[in-house]
C-alpha cells in the first residue's frame, strides 16, 4: 500500500509546521485479512534449516 506524505511534510507547509510549537500527529488505521498459521512439523523445520545452512 502507498501512503501519501502528510500535508505538513510538503513545501511550503513544512517550513510553517517546523515553526509551529505544537506537535502534529498523524494516525492511520490499516486492516489486513490474515490467513491461519500453517502448522509445520519438526522434520520440515529441520529440513528448511539445513537448506539455509547449505547456502552459507
Amino acid at each position: 500500500r502507498n501512503l501519501k506524505a502528510p500535508w505538513y511534510d510538503n513545501f511550503p507547509f513544512d517550513f510553517f509546521a517546523w515553526l509551529n510549537p505544537e506537535r502534529i500527529v498523524d494516525e492511520y488505521e490499516w486492516t489486513f485479512e490474515l490467513s491461519p498459521k500453517k502448522e509445520i512439523s519438526r522434520e520440515e523445520l529441520i529440513g528448511a534449516a539445513e537448506e539455509l545452512k547449505k547456502q552459507l
